[in-house]
């Protein structure tokens, strides 16, 4: 048998289901967190790139000798980048806050649900999971 790379894993892998969280409005934080992480890695990711040609990194890393600045936050798109990586950091923050939440309080077995390999939804064990309110 061959090893199959993540991706094709992936790829035939059945998507597990949505399920409801008994939290009102859990559902839509989790899909707005969702999106937010890819705005805030493309915002992340442009910035940082537009540093890079201003500070004259992108010609260092092309083989120039050009001459970098002591201090980034002479150039407006530092602070952009320095506000973005704080809005990263507590998004990722809010995301293992809701891992534990699911691991520790709902105990529904969610990071099973999202890891590769079988997709079926096990039963939880009634006498280890708290009923939903």
């Amino acid at each position: 048998m061959s090893e199959q790379s993540v991706s094709e894993k992936r790829l035939q892998a059945a998507v597990p289901a949505q399920e409801a969280l008994s939290a009102p409005g859990a559902d839509r934080l989790g899909r707005l967190s969702h999106r937010a992480f890819y705005a805030i890695v493309i915002a992340m990711t442009l910035t940082g790139v537009t540093l890079a040609v201003q500070s004259g990194v992108i010609a260092l890393v092309m083989g120039a000798h050009p001459g970098i600045p002591a201090d980034l936050w002479i150039f407006p798109f530092r602070c952009a980048h320095y506000v973005i990586s704080r809005l990263l950091m507590g998004l990722v923050l809010l995301h293992l806050a809701g891992v534990a939440y699911h691991t520790f309080h709902l105990r529904d077995h969610l990071l099973r649900r999202m890891s590769f390999g079988r997709r079926h939804h096990e039963p939880v064990n009634p006498a280890t999971a708290r009923p939903r309110p």
